[in-house]
């Protein structure tokens, strides 16, 4: 993953057949220090992701904030691993 592709925005929906209506969460990166949030960026990178078991709305919105944090982070692995390069 590169810096340009990491995602600010994240929206998750159940596919469980026995959630009806399937049950959906969006997060967005706000956080003024990250240079991958929609204000530093002035634009949404959106990612979307079917899940499966995931029992009800607050343990989704819980994963859709992680997976936002998560790959914020591989920005800074990004920077990290290429800082030695020309």
């Amino acid at each position: 993953m590169t810096p340009f592709s990491v995602p600010n925005v994240v929206i998750l929906r159940t596919n469980n057949s026995d959630i009806t209506p399937p049950l959906s969460s969006v997060y967005e990166n706000h956080n003024a220090d990250s240079p991958t949030s929609i204000e530093s960026r002035g634009r949404e990178i959106v990612y979307f992701e079917d899940v499966q078991d995931v029992p009800n709305q607050a343990i989704l919105n819980d994963l859709a904030r992680k997976e936002v944090i998560r790959k914020d982070r591989c920005i800074f692995a990004y920077r990290t691993n290429n800082s030695n390069t020309a």
